[in-house]
């Protein structure tokens, strides 16, 4: 069994990143959200009470398991609120027992209830979480988490078809073409960390306009959020993983997008879009020039479009991957009230709503 150490904070030590850092090169598919700049932008800005987990074995780290604390004796992901997947890292192989062995060590430190939500489903947790949760003394429900809907680039004539369709889209034509008798229409592309701070007030601005227009307080209202994505962002930006696309006519902003990039995965992520101009359906023109910069680009072969099913994905979307989500717990008189309530939950969405109902999920009890 893997020894386990516990940080309440992120890790700055340089051999556990660099550990880190490796586990993530091993793994076949691994989003900006499992990265330890991600990790340390949640948690340095965020109102969450850290939690990592790091397994060795001979002196090596086999894994790590970035938790935060819900409550007392409650943990789920540290990322949860703000990330479309989320996951432990472990060696190749090494997915049930680093598993099983953080589970009993939550369990050995008073944890007994653990909120594992939007594990993608070709992740080695899926398989081995019952088990690795049975020995560990957790019962097991399972919640209904949702999907990302993608856009597969394909091959060849399959990846040049791709792009023909995307150029004959009629309505979305008749809109650019109206956008552009008013103007130049542009599509500006940041990448640097220097371009994505100067850029990023205007992102956060046109998000709080939006969100404002319809009596809404926007995602990027609080100023720890702001900090938090400013912190992302840049640190992303150093290992070449972030992007911002902004589309405009003349000068004036109509949508823009964050998009991750990740070997061959584009993650679509936080667009928003001019409520003035909504008439010329920005946010879709804008995902149209995001998926033709992506076509054009040879190692791309997914842009993913990210948690949730709103209609206009569906527009563009070839394909899904399907997410799961659990709670585990140890108490027999809670897993079946959970089993009733937390597994009928659907459509856990990004911060605040999905974190807002993880907590109450898990702060209910049994007759309350």
């Amino acid at each position: 069994m893997p020894e386990i150490t516990t940080y309440n904070a992120v890790p700055d030590e340089p051999a556990v990143q660099r550990a880190w850092d490796a586990l993530l090169a091993t793994m076949s598919e691994s989003p900006v959200f499992y990265t330890h700049q991600w990790a340390r932008a949640v948690a340095g800005h965020l109102l969450v009470q850290p939690m990592v987990l790091v397994a060795k074995e001979g002196g090596q780290v086999v894994g790590i398991g970035a938790f935060a604390q819900l409550s007392k004796r409650s943990v789920g992901w540290l990322a949860h609120g703000t990330a479309d997947y989320c996951d432990v890292l472990a060696a190749p192989g090494s997915q049930p027992l680093v598993l099983n062995a953080f589970l009993r060590e939550l369990r050995r430190q008073g944890i007994d209830e653990v909120v594992l939500t939007n594990v993608p489903e070709h992740s080695p947790t899926v398989p081995a979480v019952h088990e690795a949760a049975k020995t560990a003394g957790f019962r097991v429900v399972g919640l209904v988490v949702g999907d990302c809907p993608v856009v597969r680039l394909g091959t060849g004539e399959a990846r040049s078809a791709l792009h023909k369709e995307l150029t004959r889209k009629r309505r979305l034509k008749e809109k650019l073409s109206a956008l552009r008798k008013l103007g130049s229409v542009e599509l500006d592309c940041w990448r640097d960390a220097g371009a994505l701070r100067a850029a990023l007030p205007g992102f956060v601005r046109a998000h709080t306009e939006r969100f404002e227009a319809s009596g809404r307080q926007g995602p990027y209202s609080d100023p720890d959020k702001q900090q938090f994505l400013t912190s992302a962002l840049e640190a992303l930006a150093a290992t070449g993983e972030a992007r911002m696309f902004r589309l405009r006519l003349d000068e004036t902003p109509l949508a823009w997008a964050i998009v991750f990039v990740t070997g061959k995965r584009w993650l679509w992520y936080m667009p928003t879009f001019a409520a003035s101009h909504t008439r010329f359906s920005p946010g879709l023109l804008l995902l149209r020039m995001v998926i033709e910069a992506a076509l054009a680009d040879d190692q791309a072969e997914i842009v993913d479009l990210g948690m949730g099913d709103e209609d206009y994905k569906t527009r563009f979307a070839n394909g899904v991957e399907h997410i799961r989500g659990y709670i585990l717990t140890t108490s027999a008189a809670r897993y079946a009230y959970l089993s009733a309530r937390g597994g009928a939950a659907r459509g856990l969405r990004r911060f605040p709503r999905l974190h807002g109902l993880v907590r109450s999920i898990v702060r209910r009890k049994p007759g309350s």
